[in-house]
């Protein structure tokens, strides 16, 4: 029953990241464009292996594709109450529990420090449940601590160990060839090492980063390409097969 529990929690995750990367692209591209991309991301190998097996990697999909759905939306609605209040309170917080995701809300925060300062201004008093939010985050956070101090690596999704390090290099070249060529040799959630881009999406993934390179000052590329390069770096520091978050930013 345990085992049927946590990959139905997988299998929803999985939905609601299918949601997501439809309402990201078609803000962005229309909705032909939507439909298209939707179909790709949720018949790639990754999507369909991670959304059915009950690992902790449909959280990083789920996460990185939650994150730019939010970001798109506090862009338009930062000054509605409702909207400003479920992302900065809950929704981005919440996504601060995720290893790793520490980056990204931080640049987010960054990068919309404007839409930030006029929502906080246009709530006033509500904006007491960020308080609450960040009392309740700072408490699981110093039990997590607690518990092993060394659990702040993990977190950080930093290896454990400086030897680690060395690693890298070899581990980002692994994450690439695990991407385009083929899959780790792990037969329970791999098919014939199948890579984790098919033929299509591996085509349609370059030409979409090639579209997004001669739009770089536009704010959707800024974003896809700082998620790609960070989530390639955090991956590297850990291991090439955990590439959970790379896999949003490829469409």
């Amino acid at each position: 029953m345990a085992l049927f529990e946590i990959r139905l929690a997988s299998v929803l995750f999985g939905l609601l990241s299918v949601f997501m990367i439809y309402e990201i692209i078609r803000s962005w591209l229309g909705r032909r464009a939507a439909v298209i991309g939707t179909i790709l991301f949720s018949f790639s190998a990754w999507t369909l292996h991670v959304s059915r097996i009950g690992t902790y990697s449909i959280m990083h999909i789920f996460s990185i594709l939650l994150f730019i759905y939010t970001t798109n939306l506090l862009k338009k609605h930062y000054l509605e109450k409702k909207y400003f209040l479920i992302i900065t309170a809950l929704v981005w917080p919440l996504l601060l529990t995720v290893p790793g995701m520490i980056y990204f809300v931080a640049f987010a925060v960054i990068r919309n420090k404007k839409e930030i300062s006029e929502g906080i201004k246009n709530v006033a008093k509500l904006y007491f449940l960020n308080i609450l939010s960040l009392v309740v985050l700072l408490v699981l956070f110093a039990k997590y601590l607690i518990a092993a101090p060394s659990n702040i690596l993990s977190y950080l999704y930093l290896p454990s160990t400086l030897h680690a390090l060395s690693l890298v290099p070899i581990n980002l070249l692994k994450t690439i060839y695990h991407l385009f060529l083929f899959g780790p040799s792990y037969p329970e959630i791999w098919m014939n090492k199948a890579p984790v881009l098919d033929f299509l999406v591996l085509s349609s993934c370059l030409f979409g980063m090639y579209f997004y390179f001669n739009h770089l000052k536009k704010g959707p590329a800024y974003l896809l390409f700082f998620i790609l390069g960070l989530s390639t770096l955090l991956t590297s520091f850990n291991n090439p097969n955990d590439i959970s978050f790379i896999l949003p930013s490829g469409f």
